[in-house]
């Protein structure tokens, strides 16, 4: 991004802003710096609005207006530096040249020097403060110009209550307002500011001679400017609120009050003189009888000023306006349910058919493509623009349904007080999930197109890839997301993320910033637990905030930072990821919310670097509900607390560790699969505690109990502590990641988050890498494993066919017997030290008699195979010691340990089985013989008549005999099915499988390869040459490879049966032979052809060698 454009001042300000001042841009606005310092300015400098500018912003960002208090302006001028008792005796002139800095001069210039957007989002903070703004003030860079800032203020809500319970919600300058003007008569001594201040909540409310350092001057731009406010209870004094307007706004009305405060001596048609505070009262009740219901909503760039007067830059364009009117035309409810059919049929093949025949979609695409397509500065204004409106038209719409929402809860709470029937509260709670539903189908946000454009993207991606949505819009989005605009990273409705459409807006970033080093923050809670409202007060961000309907799913804002900060964190920016609020009222009880609020926070967390849990009170509930996520000890916990007294704040800690407690008993209940896992993550978050590194308790955040009281000054300093927390952990962090790395990385996580057998077990980015890492280590190790039992195989069955040598049919002792158990002795003795068997070797005590040359012997006899494998298995053991992850180094060490069972089990059946089987082909009596022949053979003798058998009778009970021993032995076979075996190993070994290309293996559903895009797109130029599809040349190679792989892989074993470790091996052939330049897409189904080749085949040749080995394939 450019550097800041400035602003160059006229000679008029010269004396309290310099020469020129930066213009601030949305960019530079959200741009992080390091907590700045009060600054001291001297009582006699010059630039002084100027200098401390940067201050104030900063401190208004994270919600410090109370800077502005004309009391606290006067702080930041030096008081040391006054002049003495004998140079104030100069003559008045000269303390015009003293400093003046005064409120007024401080907010003007704020809101002077910012560019329309960052004007609306300094007055949107500003609005939540009971303070008097400059509806009209001086040009900074020219004289005698007015600039009327009615663009920049409309949209924020202002709220009151009429009732308990029931808010009134007025969106200021679009909805009815009534302005009361007041200006000044002659010359009277109290001042007309003055007065109008002995009726507000503040004495400084408005600029007036009584104001702090007002001795030395009026402000500099307060002659011919008007500040306006409005009143409601948190801006009047008690006896105006109680005389005038307390009954005004208990009528319901959504008509507010506002007074405006000219500092000019015009004087209007119709005006008022006071002498008392009791008769300006009465004006005001006057005032508010007047009669102007036949008033006509009006509209800003209808009205016409004077020459000296023009209005603030407007973020209306003409595009997006035309897109507000449609979506008013239209509907929300109708342009979400029956326009943006796109994202709701997500899953669908005939997207390209809904986009043909949806003409308003077509429209609706079209008209918000005329706002992306707008140059950078003016796109970021009309989306601010449609943001306004659109949830300004969702409000109204669902107004109604939001109404009947609170009275339906205001009716479960009293069922539950008065008769505690479940019946009747679980009624009441499915009609409150109904309305809320309701209410969900006429919210429309920006995210919603942003859906359907991604939707869209993927469409056209292989349909229509020329389409500009394919060539501009993701480098257009990506503009956006530089500059600090919000973009969706998961959709909240569905529960998916649209990879490809991201994956395109990530690469334009990348190629904008190809070394971008970013640290990843999210933030975590219950719904309406303050995340949005805590993110928006520590980065000035614009997260969408709202009693019980906040935002759905998982937003992303990528912040840059200042070049002294960057420089000492060696991060270039911040990305912060809010969520979904956790634990949604009306879905509580609901298993597919609790496994969508899982999926979310392990994503969430599983991405950031940071977590920032958000929690309120004692949180038992808040913990009970995030117990599965596998909460990171790289967490700060930001706890709220309604205690003030300093003293009582660390009270709350007992009772969170006790709630931590809680928690801790139900993760170790609930759910096994946990264990450990959480057990230490819940010591680490108490031991954190205990050192005062984890819990940042915050104090309320309203300074007041009244509908829109403003945030409290503690409520700042928490957040400014917490900034500087996030700081320091960004500082010490080691796991600073690339965001080339970062996006592309998630993508893949998302997949296996999305499997429900995902076990929860990431902390940050750092142990993905760690658990990818790990991995080919571990399956280099089980390779290494795999040839030692291939070897010791070999060697086993060589020493079972040497003692079967030496064997005579004709010998009747009792050898038969003997050589059975010895082979099995053998067998068993064999591999029990597999793969350790040189660690034996070298430890086993020898016999005293035993020759020094003997066991010399013993040493150099080793086993080359065991030998690697124990080598493997040391380095695998110090790299994870060196990870200091004790939870990480148990897990892969019993990994190992079941592979090596699952081995020797599988190998010693495979033996048994050759063993039974060389038995029967040699003639030799095998156990199951002498039970089932010799016991019949008896049975048949005993009872056989003296004629004896006839041919017919003896053929009879050799077959009796025959299928005897068949049964006999089936029952004692216990080998699982050969097909049952191949699925759980590809279940196993493929569990990042998308989960339509597992049912598909599931069905048998052989891909058609040649109907598959297979390539990636290449540069613009070759479009019109390139086919997406597969050559046939390559693809007769490519199925050919694909066919023989089994046999490739059973030839190189020498073992044409099925082994553990098979489906791994399939799966690295099958990597290796996609090249990078296939689609994610066909390479899923690459494997998924493979797979359903490979399976039909495995089962032949297990059938096959099942038949000569096993001995009841020799039986059959």
């Amino acid at each position: 991004m450019v550097d800041n454009k400035v602003i160059t001042i006229h000679e008029q300000w010269h004396p309290i802003l310099g020469k020129e001042i930066p213009l601030i841009e949305p960019y530079h606005y959200v741009k992080l710096s390091r907590i700045l310092s009060p600054p001291k300015l001297l009582a006699h400098e010059s630039g002084s609005v100027g200098k401390v500018l940067p201050y104030i912003r900063q401190k208004v960002k994270m919600w410090g207006a109370d800077v502005l208090r004309a009391e606290n302006i006067k702080t930041l001028i030096d008081e040391d530096d006054e002049l003495s008792d004998e140079e104030s005796m100069i003559d008045e002139s000269q303390d015009l040249k003293r400093n003046q800095l005064s409120r007024f001069d401080c907010i003007a210039s704020l809101l002077a020097s910012a560019e329309c957007t960052v004007a609306q989002d300094i007055f949107r903070t500003l609005s939540q403060f009971p303070i008097a703004f400059p509806l009209v003030l001086p040009e900074l860079d020219e004289a005698g110009k007015f600039k009327v800032m009615l663009p920049s203020f409309t949209g924020p809500i202002i709220k009151w209550e009429t009732k308990p319970g029931t808010i009134i919600e007025n969106h200021l300058f679009n909805d009815p307002f009534q302005l009361i003007v007041a200006v000044r008569i002659g010359n009277n001594s109290s001042g007309k500011s003055t007065i109008l201040n002995q009726l507000m909540a503040s004495n400084t409310m408005f600029s007036s001679r009584s104001d702090p350092r007002a001795e030395y001057g009026i402000p500099h731009m307060i002659s011919g400017s008007i500040e306006f406010t409005w009143l409601t209870k948190e801006t009047c004094s008690i006896s105006l609120w109680n005389d005038v307007f307390e009954n005004y706004y208990k009528e319901g009305t959504n008509k507010i009050i506002l007074l405006a405060n000219l500092h000019s001596k015009l004087v209007p048609k119709k005006w008022y003189m006071a002498t008392t505070m009791k008769k300006v009262r009465m004006m005001f009740k006057e005032a508010l009888d007047i009669d102007n219901s036949d008033t006509l909503p009006f509209k800003i760039s209808e009205i016409k000023l004077g020459k000296s007067l023009q209005f603030s830059e407007d973020i209306e364009f003409h595009v997006s306006q035309l897109l507000v009117d449609y979506v008013k035309e239209k509907t929300c409810r109708h342009i979400k349910l029956n326009v943006m059919q796109l994202q709701r049929r997500q899953q669908s093949d005939d997207g390209l058919q809904i986009w043909k025949n949806n003409s308003e979609l077509q429209v609706l695409i079209q008209l918000f493509k005329f706002v992306l397509k707008l140059p950078i500065n003016k796109r970021i204004q009309a989306l601010a623009h449609l943001e306004r409106e659109i949830s300004r038209l969702s409000m109204i719409e669902s107004s109604k349904a939001r109404n009947q929402a609170v009275l339906k809860n205001e009716e479960l709470r009293k069922s539950s007080l008065v008769n505690r029937s479940q019946k009747d509260e679980k009624t009441i709670q499915d009609e409150i999930a109904k309305i809320w539903a309701e209410v969900d189908d006429m919210s429309l946000g920006l995210e919603h197109f942003f859906r359907e454009l991604g939707q869209l993207y993927e469409i056209f991606s292989v349909n229509n890839p020329s389409d500009e949505i394919i060539l501009k819009l993701p480098k257009l989005y990506s503009e956006l997301l530089i500059s600090g605009h919000t973009i969706e990273l998961v959709n909240g409705d569905t529960g998916t993320m649209s990879e490809t459409w991201f994956s395109a807006i990530c690469q334009h970033i990348c190629n904008e910033y190809p070394n971008l080093k970013i640290f990843v923050i999210s933030i975590l809670g219950l719904q309406s637990s303050g995340k949005s409202t805590l993110l928006n007060a520590l980065f000035a961000c614009r997260f969408a905030v709202s009693v019980g309907r906040c935002i759905r799913g998982l937003f992303m804002r990528l912040l840059f930072l200042e070049k002294d900060l960057s420089d000492e964190l060696n991060i270039d920016a911040f990305i912060l990821i809010d969520s979904e609020g956790l634990g949604a009222s009306e879905k509580m009880n609901d298993p597919e919310s609790e496994k969508k609020d899982r999926k979310l926070t392990t994503f969430a967390m599983g991405v950031s670097n940071l977590t920032i849990l958000n929690v309120l009170g004692e949180s038992t509930r808040d913990l009970a509900r995030l117990e599965k996520a596998g909460m990171a000890p790289d967490i700060l916990m930001v706890q709220h607390v309604s205690e003030r007294n300093i003293t009582k704040i660390s009270e709350p800690e007992e009772k969170f560790r006790e709630a931590l407690r809680e928690a801790l008993k139900i993760a170790n209940e609930q759910d096994q699969e946990m264990g450990i896992s959480n057990t230490d993550c819940f010591h680490i978050l108490d031991e954190r505690i205990q050192n005062g590194q984890l819990l940042k308790p915050f104090r309320p955040f309203k300074n007041g109990a009244t509908a829109y009281a403003p945030p409290s000054e503690q409520y700042h300093e928490d957040v400014v502590n917490l900034y500087n927390s996030i700081i320091e952990d960004s500082k010490n962090s080691k796991n600073k990641i690339k965001f080339s790395t970062w996006y592309s990385l998630i993508q893949s996580y998302w997949k296996a988050v999305s499997n429900e057998n995902f076990a929860v077990r990431f902390k940050n980015i750092k142990e993905i890498y760690e658990f990818i890492d790990s991995g080919k280590r571990i399956t280099k190790l089980k390779e290494t494993i795999d040839r030692s039992f291939q070897k010791h195989k070999e060697s086993i069955m060589q020493e079972v066919r040497s003692k079967l040598l030496n064997w005579s049919p004709n010998d009747k002792s009792n050898i038969n017997s003997i050589l059975r158990n010895e082979c099995l002795k053998l067998i068993n003795e064999k591999l029990r030290n597999v793969p350790d068997c040189n660690i034996k070797c070298e430890y086993e005590e020898i016999d005293k008699e035993e020759s020094k040359f003997e066991f010399e012997f013993n040493i150099k006899i080793k086993c080359e195979e065991c030998e690697k494998t124990n080598k493997e298995r040391i380095e695998l053991e110090e790299y994870l010691r060196d990870k200091n992850n004790e939870k990480c180094e148990m897990e892969a060490k019993q990994t190992i340990e079941n592979y090596i069972k699952l081995n020797r089990k599988s190998l010693f059946t495979k033996l048994t089985q050759m063993l039974e089987t060389s038995f029967i082909r040699k003639g030799i009596s095998s156990e199951s013989s002498d039970i089932v022949i010799n016991t019949h053979l008896e049975n048949i003798l005993k009872n056989m008549s003296n004629e004896g058998l006839s041919n017919q009778q003896r053929q009879q009970k050799i077959d009796d005999v025959w299928n005897l021993l068949q049964q006999h032995m089936l029952s004692k076979d216990n080998t699982i099915p050969i097909e049952e075996k191949i699925n759980k190993e590809i279940k196993d070994e493929y569990y990042l499988l998308p989960r339509e290309i597992y049912h598909q293996y599931i069905k048998g559903n052989i891909p058609d390869l040649s109907n598959r895009k297979a390539y990636k797109i290449i540069s613009k130029p070759y479009l019109d040459h390139f086919s997406q599809f597969i050559e046939t040349k390559e693809l007769v190679v490519l199925e050919d490879k694909l066919d023989n792989l089994i046999d490739d892989i059973l030839k190189e074993k020498a073992a044409y049966y099925f082994y553990h470790g098979i489906i791994r091996d399939l799966k690295n052939r099958i990597l290796k032979i996609c090249p990078n330049y296939y689609l994610p897409e066909f390479k899923w189904n690459v494997h998924l052809y493979a797979l359903l080749m490979f399976k039909p085949k495995m089962i032949s040749c297990q059938e096959k060698w099942d038949k000569e080995n096993t001995p009841l394939g020799i039986l059959n």
